[in-house]
């Protein structure tokens, strides 16, 4: 995550670019798997049936993963508007632009979500509580560095005013 001061507020920025060149791998090494048997092999005749079968399906289960990964690791784009009073959350990722937009009034405070990945380490990423008990993620993606994301809440909190 990334942060910069601009005219109008604060902008935070999250990089899921290594999750999307890994979402990339899956895709086209998926893909040479699916249309390998469909032909792309020139030795495709001289496997059997049931083999180019079971590779077209590992191919599209890959793909799967893939576009899955592609998913939910979005770009998120956070702007902190100090001089309208609101924080708008801007996505862009797979399936289009999402906007999320957040008046001051409406926030309750900031907080660290904590979790596991998958080797038991712990990941964070910051969240915005709202009055009405709801959230709304700053980002999507989950980051080892505990302090960046603290300093991240901390800098929003002082715009906002609930630090």
């Amino acid at each position: 995550m990334r942060c910069w001061e601009a005219s109008t507020g604060l902008f935070i920025e999250d990089s899921p670019g290594l999750f999307w060149i890994f979402g990339a791998l899956f895709v086209f090494v998926g893909a040479v798997f699916v249309l390998g048997p469909l032909g792309l092999a020139t030795t495709a005749a001289d496997v059997s049936l049931a083999m180019r079968i079971v590779i077209f399906l590992f191919g599209t289960i890959a793909v799967g993963v893939g576009r899955w990964v592609w998913k939910r690791s979005p770009l998120s784009r956070v702007h902190v508007n100090v001089t309208d009073r609101y924080v708008l959350v801007t996505r862009w990722g797979l399936t289009g632009r999402e906007e999320i937009r957040v008046d001051f009034a409406d926030v309750h405070g900031l907080e660290l979500e904590s979790d596991t990945d998958s080797e038991g380490d712990p990941v964070f990423r910051p969240l915005v509580r709202l009055r009405s008990s709801a959230t709304v993620l700053l980002s999507l993606l989950h980051v080892h560095d505990r302090t960046q994301v603290e300093r991240v809440i901390h800098e929003v909190a002082l715009r906002i005013g609930c630090a």
